[in-house]
C-alpha cells in the first residue's frame, strides 16, 4: 500500500464523538479483566462501534477500488499545487450532474477533498455547523453568478468548477467527463485575508445575514460583525498589508501591518476552540460575514496567531486518564470485591 493513503490530517471537530471514543477506550482494559457484566461490556463496545460505523455512514457505502481514493487528474491534480490558497466550490447544478465520487474523478466532489489535502467552501474538512450552513444556503440559492459573487469572494474561493460556462472568469482548465465538459474558473478577487476599518455590527443571526444580503454593503470595504461594537473603528477604509506567512490544520500565522486600528478578517470558519493571538497577546475572535473569523488589531505592525486548542481535547484527555487510573487500581485489588463495587 503506497505512503500517501495514510497521510491524511483531519481536525477532530466533533467534541461528542471524541469523548464518546475516549470512554470506550478507557473501558476496554476493563472488559478484559475477570469480573462481574464482562460479557456485557463487550457486547455493549461491540454494540456502539458497530452502530457508529454503519448508522453514522449510513448511506455513503459503495464499492470501488483504495486506489481511487489517493489518485489525482487534471482538475484534481492542478487544484492540489494552489495547496491552502486554492479553495475551490463545485456548483450545485454541476455537483448534481456529475455526483463526483473519487470513481473516475477527474473533478473531486468537495467530500472526498481532505482526501487530496484539497480545501472546498462546502466539503468535509469543514466544520458544518449552523452559521456555516445558513451562509452555504444563501451561496447556493443565489439565481445567478453575479449575485453569488459576493459570497464566494467572502468565503475565500478562488476556483470553481461548473458545468456551465461562466462569463467574466478566467477558464484554467476543461476537461471531457462522460461525454461532457467540465471548467475550472479562477476567481482573482477572493478574500482569503483583508484588513477592514468599517464594520457594520449585528446583534443576531438574522441581522448579520440581512446586512450581508444588502445591496448596499461594499463587501470590499466593510465586514458585518456580530457584536456590539460601533465606535472601535475608523469608519473608512484602512491602508496596510497582510499576508499568511504559515498555515497548518491546527495553526495560522499572519503577518499585519496596518496604519490605523482596524479588523483583520480572516475566511475560516469560526468555530469554538480556535484562539487568536496578537504578539503573543490573547485576543477575541469574532464572527464576521456569518460564518468566519475577524480579529481586533491595533495599528502598527504585528504577528496575529490562530490556534486550534478546543476545551474537548482536555476534558477527553481527563476521561482518558481517569479510565486509566481506574484500570490500574482495579488490576491491583487483591480481591474483586472493589471491581464488582466499581462496575
Amino acid at each position: 500500500m503506497e505512503a500517501d493513503f495514510n497521510d491524511i490530517a483531519f481536525n477532530i471537530h466533533n467534541p461528542r464523538r471524541f469523548l464518546l471514543f475516549s470512554f470506550l477506550s478507557s473501558m476496554l482494559p476493563l472488559s478484559l479483566l475477570n469480573v462481574r457484566f464482562k460479557r456485557l461490556i463487550l457486547c455493549l463496545l461491540v454494540v456502539v462501534l458497530a452502530g457508529d460505523l454503519f448508522l453514522a455512514n449510513y448511506g455513503y457505502w459503495t464499492k470501488t477500488s483504495w486506489r481511487a481514493y489517493i489518485a489525482r487528474e487534471r482538475i484534481a491534480e492542478r487544484l492540489s499545487k494552489e495547496g491552502k490558497q486554492g479553495r475551490y466550490f463545485v456548483t450545485p447544478r454541476t455537483a448534481e450532474e456529475f455526483k463526483f465520487f473519487p470513481r473516475n474523478k477527474i473533478a473531486p466532489g468537495p467530500y472526498y477533498a481532505s482526501l487530496f489535502g484539497l480545501y472546498s467552501i462546502d466539503g468535509s474538512e469543514v466544520m458544518r455547523i449552523r452559521w456555516h450552513e445558513r451562509f452555504l444556503s444563501h451561496l447556493k440559492g443565489s439565481p445567478s453568478f453575479d449575485a453569488a459573487r459576493k459570497w464566494l469572494e467572502a468565503s475565500g474561493v478562488r476556483y470553481i468548477v461548473s458545468s456551465r460556462q461562466i462569463e467574466g472568469l478566467r477558464e484554467v482548465e476543461k476537461v471531457e467527463l462522460e461525454n461532457r465538459t467540465v471548467h475550472l474558473y479562477e476567481m482573482d478577487s477572493a478574500v482569503r485575508v483583508a484588513l477592514f476599518g468599517k464594520a457594520r455590527w449585528a446583534k443576531t443571526d438574522e441581522e448579520a445575514e440581512r446586512l450581508f444580503s444588502s445591496p448596499g454593503l461594499d463587501h470590499r470595504s466593510e465586514v458585518v460583525v456580530l457584536k456590539e461594537g460601533k465606535g472601535m473603528l475608523p469608519g473608512r477604509p484602512v491602508e496596510g498589508k497582510v499576508r499568511i506567512v504559515k498555515e497548518e490544520p491546527r495553526r495560522v500565522v499572519v503577518e499585519v501591518e496596518a496604519e490605523e486600528d482596524c479588523l483583520l478578517y480572516l475566511s475560516d470558519t469560526f468555530f469554538p476552540g480556535w484562539k487568536a493571538y496578537v504578539n503573543g497577546r490573547g485576543e477575541r475572535i469574532e464572527r464576521a460575514n456569518i460564518a468566519f473569523r475577524a480579529v481586533f488589531v491595533p495599528a502598527g505592525s504585528h504577528l496575529v496567531e490562530f490556534v486550534y486548542r478546543p476545551t474537548s481535547f482536555w476534558l477527553g484527555s481527563g476521561l482518558t486518564v481517569l479510565g486509566i487510573i481506574l484500570c490500574v487500581v482495579c488490576c491491583r485489588c487483591k480481591t474483586l470485591g472493589f471491581c464488582r463495587w466499581v462496575l
